[in-house]
């Protein structure tokens, strides 16, 4: 499969990455043409494969005009310096535009809202802190990562991982979880 960057699958293809969000999509379907898959299916290699994908994304009538990429990337690389703490107000400010225009632009290129992403980012920063510092404090991990208070952080852990913070720890701590990385 292929795994496009957040934000730059729309600047390939006539759809919006929430429409593929959460979806494995026919390539048939998404190129248009039967003659990609059938051109990859007869590559001898994986670099063949690559190449004759890359040269599809590449060809020119595909590089549509991406203004608003550029507006979408200044976002995702804001958003990620602060860890998801970012407000979309002070995005808006920063980048001259309204909060509503931002908000539709990121959720069409990206596929999701900005607070999601956000909260998604946050909650992984939490995880990697507490998958780091195994004996840190849940309260402690919550105000260092940007959660508004305990509850919060709670909450996204609930949703994410469907346990506790606390119950987590504990998983993560026995002997027969060694030394693996979850990733979430």
């Amino acid at each position: 499969g292929v795994r496009f960057v957040p934000g730059k699958v729309k600047g390939f293809f006539k759809v919006s990455s929430g429409e593929l969000l959460d979806h494995c999509v026919d390539l048939k379907e998404l190129a248009g043409t039967e003659q990609l898959p059938w051109r990859i299916a007869q590559a001898e290699n994986f670099q063949e494969r690559m190449d004759i994908f890359q040269e599809y994304l590449y060809r020119e009538d595909a590089c549509l005009k991406l203004e608003k990429s550029v507006l979408v990337d200044y976002m995702l690389k804001r958003i990620h310096e602060s860890s998801g703490e970012i407000q979309l107000g002070e995005l808006a400010l920063e980048m001259q535009y309204s909060i509503q225009y931002i908000r539709r632009c990121f959720t069409e290129y990206v596929g999701m809202s900005p607070k999601r992403f956000c909260r998604q980012l946050r909650f992984q920063h939490a995880l990697k802190q507490l998958n780091a510092n195994k004996n840190s404090h849940i309260s402690d991990i919550s105000q260092d990562t940007g959660y508004y208070d305990q509850a919060h952080m709670l909450k996204d852990f609930q949703a994410y991982m469907g346990v506790s913070p606390s119950r987590y720890a504990r998983i993560i701590n026995l002997k027969k979880y060694g030394n693996q990385i979850l990733y979430v």
